[in-house]
């Protein structure tokens, strides 16, 4: 038959009453230590202690510290110092260019936001002022046509009275279209030269009709008897 564990221990357990004085032992001495931790002359003794350790260990170190600067300076390699040195200088390199950064995006935010605005400005002014060129450009382009046309005309025209001067033959008259240019173009017509006016010839005496006798002879007319009697 198994019997009760009595105050946490079990008389079947050879190890029992050790495991028990075990854990007091470590609880006083855990209460032990931390009084003396928290006790201001173990901290003055400590930094005391510290302090000598320091002023004791400071000559090693700096002779250490000295052979081995030789030591890497004949080795062509860096010290500890430089080599935390050019760390520093990383940093900062590092550090300015975040700063830029953050400035050339601020720059630039700000100049999209100015560029957007001009152009929503320009762009009305620029689509008027594009209208108003293609209108100038349409008008000019009729008044070139209008020209051409006026120019087609004026060179028929000139064809026209050069053939009436070398030939003096009158042509059918041209048929001017009216030009779209405002400007009305009025032309004068070269007058026809006059007919040529011929002489008339000199009169000749008609010859005088006698009438005809039964014998085929003329009889003589009164006139010409008394002309001759004369």
């Amino acid at each position: 038959m198994s019997q009760a564990p009595s105050d946490g221990m079990s008389l079947l357990d050879p190890w029992g009453f050790w495991k028990t004085a075990r854990d007091a032992n470590l609880e006083a001495w855990s209460k032990f230590m931390i009084d003396l931790v928290n006790s201001d002359e173990y901290a003055q003794a400590t930094g005391v202690a510290l302090e000598q350790a320091l002023a004791t260990s400071q000559p090693l170190r700096d002779a250490m510290e000295r052979s081995m600067t030789q030591t890497l300076s004949l080795l062509n390699m860096p010290s500890r110092a430089e080599v935390v040195s050019l760390a520093e200088r990383l940093v900062n390199v590092e550090m300015r260019l975040d700063d830029l950064d953050a400035k050339v995006s601020a720059v630039q935010s700000s100049l999209q936001k100015a560029i957007k605005e001009t152009v929503r400005e320009v762009i009305p002014a620029q689509a008027s002022q594009l209208k108003s060129v293609t209108g100038q450009i349409a008008a000019l382009e009729t008044r070139l046509d209008a020209l051409k046309s006026l120019e087609t005309q004026i060179a028929q025209l000139n064809s026209t009275i050069g053939g009436l001067r070398a030939g003096g033959t009158k042509s059918e008259p041209l048929e001017l279209h009216e030009p779209v240019v405002k400007h009305e173009v009025r032309t004068r017509a070269k007058p026809e030269p006059a007919p040529e006016v011929q002489p008339k010839p000199a009169r000749t005496t008609a010859p005088s009709r006698e009438p005809v006798t039964k014998n085929g002879s003329r009889a003589k007319h009164p006139q010409a008897g008394t002309a001759e009697a004369k």
